[in-house]
């Protein structure tokens, strides 16, 4: 064999091996790169309900804190009207340093309904989701249930109240809440001077919103005769319209300071709109009933973590693919 097919067949050889080698490479990671996105995707899914877990845990050692003060306090939720992803960041921003659980309010016909609820489950923040949009329910009657399965499938915690804007408090809306496939909604944020707040009335229960876009002097009113009253309050950002306005900061560090104030003194609690009508009833109830009532919704919400924890076990069970 001549000198020259011997080179060629070493070439041969050699970029037989090459590409070999080359395959095993781009295999090798190829089934990492598989692997890693499965292990990604798992995590993804495990995430919901991780999320799920600590909410339950902070709301219980929350309550349990609350148990002897509930009758000397008035609760206050703030609830932040969005209509895009960017408004949950400005949210998370300008309220990182306070630990309050947050409502986040999305109109039925958003467009960026689901992004935003993706958003909201990325969050470190505490939140629970609420809508509004009563003016709009014949467009949007198949749009609630839809923002319902997508609460459900970004394991984002859903009220069951509803937030009434100005002048959509009438009977037909209330009516539709109840009986015309929004059923669920057991409260209502309450825009009226009519119905006072922490009253139930037709089996749902209402409580004020004050939009802090009225000024800081009827915020200010508002929280003095809540503490007063002990009674529940809800105060309102429009964030879309408060992120345009010009001391936009000042207003937020203003409410949150005033709130925290009287938080700092035991006469606010600061929690989620869902646990308005629980806490409205413990009200009526001896301290030893109250604990007791505690104990049972604890052992309830202690066996919704252990079946959740038992999700996270099956899906991180076998990590193959």
């Amino acid at each position: 064999m001549d000198r020259r097919l011997k080179n060629i067949m070493m070439i041969v050889i050699v970029s037989f091996l090459f590409t070999a080698i080359l395959v095993l490479v781009v295999m090798n990671e190829y089934q990492e790169k598989k692997q890693a996105d499965h292990i990604k995707m798992l995590e993804q899914e495990a995430k919901v309900y991780e999320k799920e877990i600590i909410e339950i845990k902070t709301e219980l050692s929350r309550m349990e804190s609350d148990l002897e003060k509930i009758d000397d306090v008035c609760q206050v939720s703030f609830c932040f009207q969005v209509q895009e992803e960017s408004d949950i960041e400005w949210i998370e921003e300008n309220f990182s340093n306070y630990s309050w659980p947050i409502t986040i309010v999305i109109h039925v016909d958003e467009e960026n309904k689901e992004n935003i609820v993706q958003k909201i489950s990325e969050s470190e923040l505490e939140m629970e989701l609420m809508f509004s949009g009563m003016s709009d329910y014949e467009e949007n009657r198949d749009v609630v249930q839809e923002l319902k399965e997508l609460a459900k499938q970004y394991g984002v915690k859903l009220a069951s109240m509803w937030f009434f804007e100005n002048g959509e408090y009438t009977e037909e809306n209330v009516r539709l809440l109840k009986h015309d496939g929004r059923k669920g909604f057991t409260q209502l944020t309450n825009y009226s001077i009519y119905i006072g707040s922490g009253v139930t009335k037709d089996g749902m229960f209402y409580v004020e919103h004050v939009p802090v876009k009225e000024g800081e002097n009827k915020v200010h009113e508002s929280i003095d005769l809540a503490v007063k009253q002990k009674k529940s309050l809800i105060l309102s950002f429009d964030v879309p319209e408060l992120k345009e306005t010009k001391d936009y900061e000042t207003i937020l560090k203003n409410v949150i300071e005033e709130v925290n104030a009287y938080h700092n003194d035991d006469k606010i609690i600061l929690g989620l709109t869902e646990n308005y009508f629980y806490l409205n009833e413990l009200k009526e109830l001896t301290l030893q009933e109250k604990q007791e009532a505690y104990k049972k919704y604890e052992e309830k919400q202690k066996k919704k973590i252990e079946e959740l924890e038992n999700k996270v076990g099956e899906i991180y069970k076998d990590w193959k693919i």
